[in-house]
């Protein structure tokens, strides 16, 4: 006798509801340290899906006694003209000399920040990319992104086919 077993299909809906479950925890702390969980958006135009408005949450995780810089966990979702994607990495300002233990957004606001994020894309509709999911890195370099644009730059590779792998630049305002 052959059965068939098979999940439901809310595989798709666990992973943004366990993120915000997540961060809804962390958020609600019960210590007497400033609060660490921050929203955050960003529009960016760059390759493949054009436009991208990309919000999202992070996490300050203080700042080590060796660096003494602002370090942050960040976690983002993605709406785009050709596709929509979400994003998880890390954060570093790079101009902080020390911003103490609990560390301000105005400490990575203000500053030079660096990012490495790894990226997962969906490109559908109108754009010069195949219509299928994308996978890779991100490093993002912003001098003051409260004020001035941030610039990107990624490497979006097909798993189905190594050989579909564009590199993905972008501009942009916000974090």
């Amino acid at each position: 006798m052959e059965t068939n077993l098979r999940l439901p299909r809310t595989h798709s809906k666990l992973l943004p509801a366990t993120t915000g479950l997540l961060l809804l925890l962390l958020a609600s702390e019960a210590k007497a340290e400033p609060r660490k969980v921050y929203g955050m958006l960003d529009l960016e135009a760059r390759e493949g899906d054009y436009l991208a408005l990309e919000p999202g949450a992070y996490y300050l995780l203080g700042a080590p006694t060796a660096v003494g810089r602002p370090i942050a966990f960040f976690a983002r979702g993605e709406v785009a003209v050709a596709g929509s994607g979400a994003g998880i990495g890390l954060m570093v300002d790079q101009l902080s000399d020390d911003c103490g233990p609990y560390p301000t957004p105005r400490d990575l606001f203000f500053s030079f920040l660096v990012s490495l994020e790894a990226r997962a894309e969906r490109m559908y509709g109108h754009t010069s990319w195949n219509h299928t999911t994308y996978v890779g890195p991100q490093f993002t370099f912003a001098l003051v992104p409260a004020i001035l644009p941030k610039v990107s730059v990624g490497w979006m590779i097909n798993p189905r086919n190594a050989a579909d792998n564009h590199v993905q630049s972008g501009i942009g305002f916000g974090w």
